[in-house]
């Protein structure tokens, strides 16, 4: 019986590391492909939590942090878990900013950003 419980927590300990090790994967081929905006897209599509696509945009030396900072933005994540998941990282303040701005001159437009956390900024389309 004992061997029955070590084999199911051994398993139920390996099963989020080979989860986390797919998404990784995928999210660096998908980055390597066609970009990082849609990287993002597709990890927050598998439920991956905006922090945990940020530790790892930060722990890979080649992405840089505002960068991915942006993509959640324009993937339309709410600007609330954004700025958690960036505090939680050291991110400073600045820098979410900075990434606010880059996010509403790239790939946003006024009826986005007020459907999605009814902001109230007013931004002009760069996309028509």
């Amino acid at each position: 019986m004992k061997r029955v419980i070590s084999l199911f927590l051994f398993l139920t300990l390996l099963f989020p590391i080979i989860c986390f090790a797919a998404w990784t994967d995928d999210f660096r081929d998908t980055f390597m492909k066609v970009g990082l905006d849609q990287a993002v897209e597709d990890a927050l599509e598998g439920d991956i939590k905006p922090q945990a696509i940020l530790d790892f945009i930060i722990s890979e030396e080649q992405l840089n942090p505002r960068s991915g900072l942006k993509a959640l933005y324009c993937a339309g994540v709410d600007r609330a878990d954004v700025a958690a998941a960036a505090a939680k990282l050291g991110i400073t303040p600045h820098d979410l900013q900075k990434a606010l701005e880059e996010s509403i001159a790239e790939c946003s437009s006024k009826l986005v950003l007020d459907d999605r956390d009814n902001s109230g900024v007013i931004a002009s389309p760069s996309k028509p």
